[in-house]
């Protein structure tokens, strides 16, 4: 089971200056190799673009949570919004390479370029 908190730092006007996702979840041991097949998730069977299969980083993450809370949107509503743009159930399966096109497009938004 996975519980997410997300902490925005402000300033006292409500000002958003930071945001954190808090992720906690259950480990649970494995005792034997799961199958291949088996091994890889959904979301990265759906993912067949070409990516070099590296991970969105800690501070591309952080940056599209604080694109959002520039909207308004913070929180679960981020996270939930940032599943729905990237079209998967865990941010955990987005690449690196879609973090970038997404942060340029978000900045792109934020400036009014669509």
């Amino acid at each position: 089971m996975k519980t997410t908190r997300y902490l925005d730092i402000c300033t006292v006007d409500g000002k958003v200056l930071f945001s954190f996702c808090l992720t906690e979840r259950e480990e649970k041991e494995q005792t034997t190799l799961p199958d291949a097949k088996e091994a890889v998730p959904q979301d990265a069977k759906q993912r067949t673009n070409g990516d070099t299969g590296e991970k969105m980083t800690s501070p591309q993450k952080r940056k599209l949570f604080r694109l959002l809370a520039v909207k308004g949107v913070t929180g679960e509503d981020a996270g939930a919004e940032l599943k729905k743009r990237f079209q998967v159930t865990d941010l955990d399966n987005v690449s690196k390479a879609e973090a970038s096109q997404m942060i340029d497009k978000m900045l792109k938004e934020e400036k009014g370029e669509n």
